[in-house]
């Protein structure tokens, strides 16, 4: 007999329920503050930015790029000279292969679809601490090329390590923003340019010694 009454209760429950939709449960809810300000939900130790596309995976590109933009991905040769195209070529290769290894870290936080249009907007973060250590290990390893090289001492080692030092500065300025300073180098382009000229003056007196 008291089976009518649970029955009669689960009865009401049902109807009283409306089952809410994805359209309506995604207009039910304000922009997200992320859409216009990327730091509104990201932490001190994250690089933030926001894209946006037509879909999912086009407003994620986007995001992922505005964070490559900060990290200045795209690097032109023309902004550095070097003494030849091998240079050149270098420091774009080099420099473009750790730009692709430091946004494979970017993750994709949040993303909304806007109820107006249909525009998908995404969050991308990159964790600070991470990229640092990256950026750290990578500079490290251009320190020992540059130490190798400078020992070496040789004319062409010299001009090498000048363009080596080409790359490490701008790592260190993509050091300096997810850290808040740069990282010393224990050989200086000063003493680099002073070794060559050193060498210049001793092979003008072997000549005219010949």
């Amino acid at each position: 007999m008291k089976i009518m009454p649970i029955l009669f209760l689960l009865l009401i429950v049902s109807c009283s329920t409306k089952p809410v939709s994805y359209g309506e449960r995604r207009n039910s809810f304000k922009t997200p503050e992320w859409v216009n300000n990327s730091e509104a939900i990201c932490s001190k130790q994250q690089i933030c930015a926001v894209g946006s596309g037509s879909g999912y995976m086009n407003a994620s590109s986007t995001a992922r790029a505005e964070i490559g933009k900060i990290f200045e991905t795209e690097v032109k040769s023309n902004q550095y000279v070097s003494t030849n195209s091998e240079g050149e070529e270098y420091f774009d290769s080099t420099l473009e292969e750790i730009s692709e290894e430091i946004l494979q870290g970017v993750i994709i936080k949040e993303s909304y679809e806007d109820s107006k249009d249909g525009t998908i907007f995404a969050l991308a973060a990159l964790d600070k601490r991470m990229t640092a250590k990256l950026i750290r290990k990578k500079i490290n390893e251009l320190d020992e090329k540059i130490s190798a090289l400078y020992i070496e001492g040789t004319r062409a080692s010299l001009n090498k390590i000048l363009k080596i030092f080409k790359v490490r500065n701008k790592l260190n300025q993509r050091f300096h923003i997810v850290q808040g300073h740069f990282l010393k180098s224990k050989i200086t382009t000063s003493q680099i340019l002073e070794k060559k000229r050193v060498k210049a003056k001793n092979n003008i007196l072997v000549k005219y010694s010949l």
